[in-house]
Parts: C-alpha cells; structure tokens; sequence
C-alpha cells in the first residue's frame, strides 16, 4: 500500500483524459467536492488528517499505484481488512480504475472468506452471459420488445436514463437541505446538550462518590465530628427554630 501512495500519477487515471465518462462515477465524487471544498477535513483516523484535496491527491497516486501493478477496468480487488483511512483511500482509488472492491470481513474464517473470492469470480461471468443471451434474444431479429421493455418499466426506465439530473438532484437536497438544516442542527444538539448533560452527570457522580469514600473513610475522628456535628445542627433546629 505504501508503494502504491508513492508512485507517479499514470496519465490512464488523468481526469482531463476521462472527465465526460467519469464525471458521474464514485471515482469523480470526491474530484468534485476535492474541487469544491479543497481545505475542508476530509478524513481523521487516529493521527491523520487529509483535507479533501489531500485526500483527491492520495487516491490519484494510490489509483497509480494499483495501474503499474496491472489493474484496470473490471478487475476485482479482494481486501482484507480494518475500517482506516487506507481502505477509504483504496475505496476511491479503485473506483477511479473502473475496478471492483471486494471488502472481505476480517472477522471471517478462511473457509469462509474463500468462499466470497469464488462467488465473485464465479458472479461475473454467470451475469455476463445471461446478459448476452438476453440482448441475443431482444435483438437477434428487428422487432418491437425492446421498445415494449422499455415502456414495461416505465419512469425507472426513465430515470435511468436521467441518472445525471437524478444525482445532482440528491447532492442539492443532501448538502443544500439535510446537512445544514438536519445534520448540523442534530450534531450540535448532540455535542453541546447531549454530550454536556452526560459530562456534567459523570462529573457530580464523580464528586458523589468522592464525598461518600471520604465519609466511610473508616476514621473514627471523621465519623465523629459527623455524629457530633448532626447533634449540634439538630439542637439548634429544636431550641431556636421549632416553635
């Protein structure tokens, strides 16, 4: 992984190469909001911090990387591993390839972990094929059912071939809508009034329980200035304010 961060970006991966097929791919997502919000924190696990364009820049090297190595367009990349700043940078960078991740649960058996890398060499290729003999069947000869499949489905259809104004649809409401008048509104309540009221309620239970090991302390001096000192109190309710 380390290799891959260091070498030279490969003109295969160059966004002014492939700007109009990857302007609406996973790949061309962070580019956009790289483009966007170059300064803004993008990524922090542990000690690291990367700002969206560090982050754009990260994966454009470590896509680099993947492409000296052989990977390209439909290839499967198998990993094994933790949720890090490393796999949201392999998960961009494959993407940027046109390659498939396959994310493998670490928690698996081998066995297990076996079985997922057969299926997705075994899935590919079963898709593939059914795929090709239903395009035979549609268009072996001039007639009507791909026209008649096209209207079966109707506003799908319709909105498949629309994806562009259907993804620009969802980032206005997500970043223009939810983020600033749900998510941000939500997030302050839970840092300022949830994660308060929880701090100052450890806080006194931790003063209490201060105040209560001090009082079975097991000093016989302590207990009896409490005792004595509850006798005064008491003597003084009882003679200058009972009446």
């Amino acid at each position: 992984m380390n290799d891959a961060l260091k070498t030279t970006p490969n003109p295969a991966i160059n966004p002014a190469m492939n700007s109009t097929l990857n302007r609406q791919t996973l790949g061309d997502l962070l580019r956009r909001t790289a483009q966007r919000d170059p300064h803004k924190l993008a990524i922090r696990c542990g000690a690291t911090d990367w700002t969206y364009r560090e982050f754009d820049d990260v994966c454009n090297r470590f896509a680099s990387g993947l492409a000296s190595i052989g990977v390209g367009s439909g290839d499967r990349v198998a990993v094994l591993a933790r949720n890090s700043h490393g796999f949201a940078a392999l998960r961009f960078a494959v993407a940027r390839l046109g390659a498939v991740l396959v994310p493998i649960n670490f928690m698996l058996s081998s066995g297990e972990a076996n079985f997922i890398l057969v299926m997705f060499s075994i899935a590919p290729v079963s898709v593939t094929i059914l795929a090709i003999l239903v395009a035979a069947n549609l268009f072996k000869t001039k007639n009507d059912k791909p026209a008649r499949l096209a209207a079966s489905l109707g506003g799908f259809y319709r909105a498949a071939g629309r994806k562009f104004y259907v993804d620009e649809l969802y980032l206005f409401i997500t970043k223009k809508i939810i983020f600033p008048f749900v998510g941000q509104p939500v997030a302050w309540i839970d840092k300022n009034i949830v994660d308060g009221f929880m701090n100052l309620l450890a806080t006194s239970t931790a003063k209490i329980s201060e105040f209560i090991k001090g009082i079975q302390s097991g000093k016989v001096q302590s207990y009896a200035l409490y005792f004595f000192g509850g006798i005064a109190a008491l003597a003084v309710i009882f003679i200058y304010l009972w009446k």
